[in-house]
């Protein structure tokens, strides 16, 4: 078996048939349950290696593929470690995400891998400060600074910005101009379905607080008016002809804020230090990917990112895009206070991160705070399939 892998010998159509009822078995063997996935990940370098070359063999356009995308960068390379890990992570991906990856990959490019990249034109070393995805020349530029790291030391878990940015890039090829699809969405309906989930979630929070805490009832008029308030970031719009109560409605308005900053380090936001919601970390050592493991890293950005851009970013938290970009502009809005379609555009990016890494508790933390959001991803992710399908 280990001579048909390394190439040394070519099998005969009858031993082609034998070969492809191995590989099949194998996955069903090894990827029958979550735990199978996790046999593979602790420390089998082996096993993962002879899936992916299992994979090849009988795919050999998308091995080909393969070859081409991860060769295409303009600077910098991807380690052949990383290119295994991802080709495992996506073969393994539910579908129909996995076939989402594969079935675009000639129609995406690498831009430039690494830290930093000599530029002939202006004789500088430029640095690579983030991964991003560029829609101009549809390539992706994957940072590997240890604290931006798209790869091995992802602050999201392994590989997570890696498959966030070629989420970027399908949306864009989904969409028409220079608009995500996300944004072009059944008519644009996504922002709003953003919205109204986050002041759901800040208008629960204003009951609670003003229930729990204070043992205050509040009627719906006002409840409304901080949680506004909150939206806007400005306590001042909180007012009342009784000054004992507007008092009282604005210690809500804190109160409320205030946990929402607290639960940005421990549940909310996902911080790494306190809980671990992604499928892989890396081990240095191995060069593996482990599900779950001791060091694993994550945060859940887009639910940080969500609030952020709602409120324009008053309730930021841990968010993986603040208020303003390394530009100084705002993210989120334009000068005239229309969105800039980037919201949207995130959360799609993120979404299919975390369905790439079959991360379903990410993707449940997800539906709790922004369920009707999510229903809508889940009907928009469809179309994705039928729109890149068609730029084929």
């Amino acid at each position: 078996m280990d001579d048909y892998l390394s190439g040394d010998l070519i099998p005969s159509p009858e031993q082609l048939n034998y070969l492809k009822k191995y590989y099949d078995n194998e996955v069903s063997r090894l990827l029958t349950s979550y735990s199978g996935i996790k046999e593979i990940y602790y420390g089998d370098r082996y096993t993962e290696e002879r899936m992916v070359a299992l994979f090849r063999a009988f795919n050999p356009e998308i091995s080909s593929d393969l070859d081409d995308f991860f060769s295409s960068a303009v600077n910098g390379s991807v380690p052949e470690s990383d290119i295994n890990n991802i080709i495992f992570i996506a073969m393994t991906a539910p579908e129909p995400f996995r076939s989402q990856f594969f079935n675009n990959l000639e129609n995406v490019k690498l831009g430039n891998v690494g830290e930093s990249y000599f530029d002939p034109d202006t004789k500088h070393t430029l640095y690579i400060l983030k991964s991003c995805f560029h829609p101009e020349t549809g390539r992706i530029d994957l940072c590997l600074r240890k604290d931006k790291d798209a790869f091995m030391n992802c602050y999201s878990g392994a590989y997570w910005a890696f498959f966030h940015e070629y989420g970027h890039a399908l949306d864009y090829m989904s969409g028409e101009g220079n608009h995500h699809y996300s944004e072009l969405y059944n008519d644009g309906v996504m922002y709003g379905y953003i919205y109204a989930d986050v002041y759901d979630d800040i208008q629960e929070k204003v009951y609670e607080i003003a229930n729990r805490r204070l043992r205050f009832t509040i009627d719906i008029a006002t409840a409304d008016m901080i949680t506004t308030a909150l939206i806007r970031g400005d306590k001042l719009l909180i007012v009342d002809d009784k000054i004992y109560r507007q008092q009282l409605y604005r210690k809500i308005f804190d109160d409320v804020y205030g946990e929402f900053i607290d639960e940005s380090v421990s549940y909310l936001y996902l911080n790494h230090s306190v809980l671990t919601y992604n499928t892989y970390s890396y081990d240095e050592n191995t060069h593996m990917c482990q599900p779950h493991g001791p060091d694993a890293v994550s945060n859940s950005t887009m639910i940080s990112d969500m609030f952020c851009g709602v409120t324009n970013g008053f309730i930021q938290g841990v968010a993986g895009h603040p208020k303003e970009d390394e530009f100084g502009n705002n993210y989120w809005y334009h000068d005239d206070g229309t969105h800039t379609g980037l919201l949207v555009a995130e959360g799609y990016a993120s979404y299919y991160a975390y369905s790439m890494l079959d991360n379903e508790e990410a993707l449940q933390i997800m539906r709790e705070y922004l369920p009707d959001y999510m229903v809508e991803l889940d009907n928009m992710t469809q179309d994705v399939s039928r729109l890149t399908e068609q730029e084929k």
